[in-house]
């Protein structure tokens, strides 16, 4: 009964001293659990998701994507790790990034360096493309093979260059400038 008491006594005090400082104080919103997952859901619904599709190696192929992107990839254009022509189905998937949301998600580094100086990267628009064999290895463009790669861009300039991203090292390679086409 006397730790009751007591008990009751410090939580008196303690709200006393709160109600005191009450004007000085910030009020503390929350979130429902209902709204952390409405919000959750935003953004991966949001994010950028692959698109898949299953070529023949060997014949060329205009690939066109929801996001109104377009991959040009010419018959004969992947060899494996070896460095052999592959003339299987080749697997194509396909992301196309164009916000910081889906950047962030997807883990892409925005820094890059130019004459040693490091720079905050800007995109307009990127993408990634990967591919695989039948048997799930990874496939890779042969040397001197250009894929076309078409994508547009909420942007309405002319001033980004092209780069590509080295996995390996995570940082940009510079690849030259775009040609960009305003509608």
């Amino acid at each position: 009964m006397k730790n009751a008491v007591y008990i009751l006594i410090m939580i008196g005090l303690l709200l006393s001293a709160c109600s005191e400082n009450a004007e000085k104080s910030v009020p503390i919103s929350t979130v429902s659990p209902e709204k952390i997952s409405e919000l959750l859901t935003d953004l991966y619904q949001n994010t950028a998701v692959a698109e898949i599709r299953e070529i023949s190696a060997e014949e060329a192929h205009t690939l066109s994507f929801e996001s109104g992107a377009r991959l040009e990839i010419p018959e004969n254009a992947f060899v494996n790790a070896k460095g052999e022509s592959v003339k299987e189905t080749v697997t194509v998937q396909f992301r196309k990034f164009d916000n910081p949301t889906d950047i962030i998600l997807a883990d892409i580094p925005m820094q890059y360096d130019s004459a040693s100086t490091n720079y905050m990267f800007e995109s307009a628009a990127m993408c990634e493309v990967l591919a695989f064999d039948s048997s799930g290895l990874p496939v890779f463009i042969k040397n001197g093979t250009e894929i076309g790669v078409t994508l547009n861009s909420h942007q309405e300039n002319t001033r980004f260059n092209l780069y590509k991203l080295n996995r390996k090292s995570k940082k940009w390679e510079f690849r030259g400038k775009d040609r960009v086409e305003i509608y």
